[in-house]
């Protein structure tokens, strides 16, 4: 779409790419909730970590894609159907994001304050976006078929890295590869020093 209304390649590859960076580090992450499995780790002080550097970082891009908007409008224009930025556009944008960021809340909150574990507040999420589906009239047969579908290939992806990372560990340290790691780790570190 930015590439369709104008924006420079720069830009629009730019913001993707660092805009994906965020969905590892911003909650509810699923590389946060891995990580926290295996180190032995509360998700939810992952969770409390990582919001606040994920907010700044998201600030960051914001402000900077601002500050060439502004000072590059070639590289960030405007097109010409857009409506005018005004306070009625601003509350009619809020009130559209109040009910998603009210289950961001409810489900991050209860972590945070140990209300729920990850677990159960997935649980509760997952009944408020149904719930919000249902007030929009948007819960239908086949939504259902679809979420059900993509949870089972996002669940089978999650437990087929763990299962490779498991054989993969199994292999290295059955053929001495730990051993062969921690050995050279001192030749390196001295070459490095070496040089």
């Amino acid at each position: 779409m930015m590439m369709r209304d104008g924006y420079s390649k720069e830009l629009a590859c730019g913001t993707i790419a660092s805009t994906g960076t965020l969905g590892i580090l911003v909650p509810p992450s699923i590389m946060l909730v891995m990580m926290g499995d295996r180190i032995g780790v509360s998700v939810g002080d992952l969770f409390l970590g990582a919001v606040f550097p994920g907010l700044m970082l998201a600030a960051f891009y914001v402000a900077y894609i601002l500050i060439i908007g502004f000072t590059r409008a070639d590289m960030a224009p405007v097109s010409d159907d857009a409506e005018p930025i005004s306070m009625r556009v601003i509350f009619s944008a809020l009130r559209a994001a109040l009910p998603t960021a009210g289950l961001i809340i409810a489900v991050l909150g209860s972590i945070f304050m140990g209300i729920a574990t990850p677990t159960e507040a997935s649980g509760v999420g997952a009944l408020g976006a149904t719930l919000l589906a249902a007030m929009r009239g948007r819960l239908t047969l086949d939504v259902l078929r679809s979420v059900g579908r993509e949870t089972t290939k996002t669940t089978a992806f999650i437990f087929a890295l763990i299962i490779c990372a498991t054989a993969f560990s199994l292999v290295l340290r059955g053929l001495g590869g730990d051993e062969l790691i921690e050995r050279a780790s001192p030749a390196c570190h001295l070459a490095l020093t070496a040089s």
